[in-house]
């Protein structure tokens, strides 16, 4: 069986993009307090690495965010979401976040959070690709779980 939907990204990925460069709004006045006031520069210290750190983390998601693939490829074998590639023996559970908008989010084995290639939105007539995806995981013998899908960048 080899199928091909269009995917979209989820939600989150924008909510956690807007989070992070609102972090940074906020921790620059910071700065820009203790730099006048220059006396400790301990504060000014940790107000520089939390803005640097923080900004590392945006723009790895943002160049992640760039190289997102917009299709999803079921084969017998293995499932594609270029640029990466999971086979069915490597997929622990897949995740189902929502319900009036569905994400899913595919765990591999021995990986501790979904990877940011494989937590995704069906593009169009979502319910009912949902439901084929997850009849598709229960042929294969893939465990399908509803809750929060828990992810690093």
């Amino acid at each position: 069986m080899n199928k091909t939907y269009a995917i979209k990204l989820p939600t989150s990925v924008y909510i956690q993009f807007a989070c992070l460069f609102l972090l940074i709004a906020i921790q620059l006045p910071n700065l820009l307090f203790w730099l006048r006031n220059s006396r400790p520069v301990a504060p000014i210290v940790i107000s520089l690495a939390v803005i640097l750190s923080l900004a590392a983390v945006a723009s790895v998601q943002f160049f992640m965010f760039l190289r997102k693939n917009d299709r999803l490829e079921i084969t017998e074998n293995f499932i594609r979401i270029s640029p990466m590639e999971a086979p069915l023996a490597d997929i622990e559970r897949i995740i189902v976040h929502g319900y009036f908008f569905q994400s899913i989010g595919i765990k591999r084995r021995g990986k501790r959070f979904v990877s940011f290639y494989f937590h995704f939105r069906f593009e169009d007539n979502e319910d009912e690709h949902v439901k084929e995806f997850l009849q598709w995981a229960g042929r294969n013998g893939i465990e399908v779980t509803h809750g929060r899908i828990i992810r690093w960048i």
